[in-house]
């Protein structure tokens, strides 16, 4: 739908979508009308319902967290042996303590006499 408010001068219906659009985003935000609801998790989804896309998108994804807890655990390896290596002078022991329980000393009367 295109219209003239001016000569040479034309508004199409895109500016009238956009405005909608906005309008609609702003009701949604104020939860006036109910949001769209968000798409499940590829992770979350049943494997026999991904698509061919999604299924790449997955194995990717957890082929990258793999490869993350690989990486984690050999820091973890590095630093005890570097720990291991150092000296005891440097050595810092924390023991917790647990709170001392207070003994209630006399007795409250309770009843109204």
């Amino acid at each position: 739908m295109t219209s003239s408010i001016a000569p040479g001068v034309r508004i199409s219906g895109t500016i009238e979508f956009h405005q909608l659009t906005l309008f609609t985003e702003a009701l949604q935000g104020l939860y006036i009308i109910p949001r769209s609801p968000s798409p499940v998790p590829l992770e979350e989804r049943d494997v026999d319902t991904l698509s061919m896309e999604e299924l790449r998108e997955l194995a990717r994804r957890t082929k990258q967290e793999m490869l993350a807890m690989k990486q984690i655990k050999t820091e973890v390896k590095r630093e005890r042996a570097d720990d291991d290596d150092a000296g005891d002078e440097d050595d810092i022991e924390i023991h917790a303590s647990r709170p001392v329980k207070r003994r209630m000393m006399g007795a409250i009367d309770l009843t109204n006499d």
